[in-house]
């Protein structure tokens, strides 16, 4: 990143906090919908470090934290994608053998199942490996393309605000669809990195929300941290990355306990979804022990 392009984001970053410290984020949004629409608010020309952290700021609840943190990821992987969509990276499939894997019938379309797809009622976009993992391929494929059916699950345990689905494809037909998935590779790591940096957002309108300064302050610094992480290539250094994460975790088990009795859905909601911002330690704890290996 350029030192121009840096000065940039950092002042875009502040320039977010100085909004949310107006009360600019201080909404209820009680549908994945309306969370949708308030993310396409989201300037086009933020890059998606600055866009997962201005959508952690419009999120009042941790399942809109999550989305925002994804679609950041999503973009970090694939750049050459539509801004203005609810994308999916649908590359899970079912290991029951009830649903058939993605591939291609010998006059070149797809079919099968992935068995996994973030924002099922609301995804545009389907980046769609061709097999079970990245290395056989992706394809870019609308999600009202004939042929793709798209059905939600039941509400998840775990962020049950957002739709999580399954994605059917017979014989679609993909043209030009293929796309440079040459970062995707990286998903692993670009994941947790933006759940951190749409994290910090929320930690920080809700420390102020609950009168605990200390709390948005940590997150503050913790966003310092993240910025230059982005700025040098987050997956360089994946040991910066789990240290960065140790710090933020903690943040999450804070607002959790302030709000064991309150009583309220934020109450809930922390206490069901509360561990997405330390749920990523054992994976990243791994990664770095296999390259000390």
């Amino acid at each position: 990143m350029s030192q121009a392009a840096w000065y940039g984001q950092v002042m875009q970053i502040t320039e977010l906090i100085t909004r949310l410290n107006q009360g600019e984020f201080d909404r209820d949004i009680t549908t994945e919908a309306e969370f949708k629409q308030q993310w396409l608010t989201i300037p086009t020309t933020s890059n998606p470090f600055v866009s997962a952290f201005h959508g952690g700021l419009l999120a009042d609840r941790l399942s809109w934290v999550f989305i925002a943190a994804y679609q950041g990821a999503v973009r970090d992987c694939f750049p050459d994608i539509p801004d203005a969509s609810f994308a999916s990276f649908a590359v899970s499939e079912d290991q029951s053998g009830e649903f058939p894997g993605t591939s291609l019938d010998s006059n070149g379309r797809l079919n099968g199942c992935k068995s996994w797809i973030a924002t099922s009622d609301t995804v545009e976009l389907l980046l769609v490996t061709l097999g079970p993992g990245i290395d056989s391929g992706c394809v870019s494929i609308a999600a009202n393309t004939s042929g793709v059916s798209i059905s939600s699950k039941p509400a998840a345990a775990f962020l049950g605000d957002m739709s999580q689905g399954r994605a059917s494809f017979d014989h679609v037909l993909l043209n030009d669809s293929s796309i440079d998935a040459g970062r995707a590779m990286n998903f692993g790591l670009a994941e947790p990195f933006f759940v951190m940096t749409a994290g910090c957002a929320f930690l920080i309108k809700e420390g102020r929300r609950i009168d605990h300064p200390e709390i948005a302050q940590e997150a503050e610094r913790i966003v310092d941290l993240l910025q230059s992480l982005y700025a040098n290539d987050y997956t360089r250094d994946v040991k910066a990355l789990l240290e960065v994460h140790n710090m933020l975790a903690p943040l999450g088990k804070q607002c959790s306990t302030y709000f064991v009795d309150e009583g309220s859905w934020q109450s809930k909601d922390w206490q069901v979804n509360g561990r997405l911002l330390g749920i990523y330690g054992r994976s990243l704890r791994d990664r770095v022990s296999k390259l000390a290996g």
